[in-house]
C-alpha cells in the first residue's frame, strides 16, 4: 500500500516529538478527572431504593460528551491552522512544489495528518465512557452516534483550518481567523437561531415526531447535533427547506429531517467546499511546458513566412529568384 509521502512524514514528525504523548495524556487525564469529579460530587444519590441509579450514568455521559465535543472543536484548529502558513514561513513551501507531489496530494496529506491525531484522542478517550456503562442507560449505538459527531466535527474544522491556512500567509492571522470562523458556528450560530425565535410572531410549533422544530441554520451548529443523537433527549428536528433569519413563521413543515442529519451533510458539503479551495490556493501558476512552446513557436515562424511571401508575391513558402 503506498501511503502519501506527506502523510508519512507527518506521522513520523509528529509522533516522534514530547508534545504528541503529552497532549494525549493530558486529554485523557482531563476527561477522566471531570468523569470523576461529577461521580465524587453527586456520590450521594447513586443509589435508588438500594440499587444504582443509571440517571446518574446519563448525566455523567451528557457532560463527558459536550466537554469532550468542546475539546475536539478548539483542539483541531491548533494542529491545522500553520500547516501550509507554516511551510511558507519557514520557506519550504516552494520546494515542495517543486517535487513530483501534486497540491492535491500536499493538501490531503496534511489533512488527514491533522485529521488521523484528533481521531487518535478521540479513540483514546474511549476507555472513559466505562464508567457510563457502569451505572447503564446508555447502549452501544448511541456511544457510536456520538463518536460519529466528533469525527464529523473534527474533520471540518481540521478542514476550515487548512484553509486559512492556504489563504493567509501568517500562521498567527490563520488561526486568529479559524478561531472566530469556528466560534461562529458553535456559539454564533445559537444566538442567531435565538433571535429567531425570538422576533418570531408566531408560536413555534412541534416537528413532526414530537420533539422542537428548530431553524435551519442550527444544522451547522455541533452541539445542536450532539444532543440529538444523546440517550432519553427529545429529538431536535429542522425544516428541510431553510427561512429567513428575522421573518417569517414556523409554520410544520412538509419534510423534516433530524438536526444530526443535517449536520453531517452540511459538514460534508463544507469540507469538499474547502479541501478543493485550499488545494487551488496551494497549486502554484502554471508554465507551458518546453515542448509546446517549441511547437507554438514553429508555428509563429511558418506564419511569418507565410506572410512574407505573400507580400512580395513570392507562393506561400516558396523563395524569390
Amino acid at each position: 500500500m503506498i501511503i502519501n509521502p506527506i502523510l508519512a512524514k507527518e506521522f513520523r514528525s509528529r509522533m516522534r516529538t514530547w508534545r504528541a504523548p503529552v497532549t494525549l495524556g493530558a486529554y485523557v487525564l482531563l476527561l477522566g478527572l471531570i468523569g470523576f469529579a461529577y461521580f465524587r460530587i453527586f456520590s450521594s444519590s447513586l443509589l435508588y431504593g438500594g440499587y444504582l441509579n443509571p440517571q446518574v450514568g446519563l448525566q455523567i455521559f451528557y457532560v463527558l460528551g459536550v466537554f469532550q465535543l468542546i475539546l475536539v472543536a478548539f483542539v483541531t484548529p491548533s494542529l491545522t491552522s500553520g500547516l501550509i502558513s507554516g511551510e511558507r514561513e519557514r520557506q519550504t513551501l516552494d520546494l515542495l512544489l517543486c517535487t513530483r507531489l501534486s497540491a492535491s496530494s500536499i493538501v490531503l496529506g496534511k489533512l488527514l495528518s491533522a485529521v488521523s491525531y484528533v481521531l487518535l484522542l478521540i479513540v483514546a478517550a474511549v476507555p472513559v465512557y466505562s464508567l457510563v456503562f457502569l451505572f447503564g442507560g446508555v447502549s452501544p449505538r448511541e456511544l457510536l452516534m456520538t463518536l460519529l459527531i466528533y469525527v464529523v466535527t473534527a474533520l471540518t474544522y481540521a478542514a476550515i483550518g487548512l484553509f486559512s491556512s492556504a489563504l493567509f500567509r501568517r500562521t498567527q492571522i490563520s488561526t486568529l481567523v479559524t478561531y472566530a470562523i469556528i466560534f461562529s458556528l458553535v456559539f454564533g450560530t445559537l444566538m442567531v437561531a435565538g433571535l429567531q425565535m425570538a422576533v418570531s410572531v408566531a408560536k413555534p410549533r412541534p416537528g413532526p415526531y414530537g420533539g422542537p422544530q428548530l431553524p435551519a441554520i442550527v444544522g451547522l451548529n455541533p452541539l445542536v447535533a450532539l444532543l440529538s443523537v444523546m440517550p432519553q433527549s427529545n429529538s431536535f428536528y429542522i425544516p428541510f427547506f431553510p427561512i429567513s433569519i428575522l421573518g417569517g413563521g414556523y409554520g410544520a413543515p412538509q419534510s423534516a429531517v433530524s438536526a444530526w442529519v443535517l449536520y453531517v451533510i452540511a459538514s460534508g458539503v463544507l469540507v469538499i467546499l474547502m479541501v478543493l479551495a485550499s488545494i487551488h490556493l496551494v497549486k502554484p501558476v502554471r508554465t507551458m511546458s518546453l515542448k509546446r512552446l517549441l511547437t507554438w513557436r514553429q508555428w509563429f515562424k511558418r506564419r511569418g513566412r507565410s506572410s512574407a511571401a505573400q507580400a512580395g508575391g513570392e507562393p506561400a513558402g516558396g523563395h524569390g529568384t
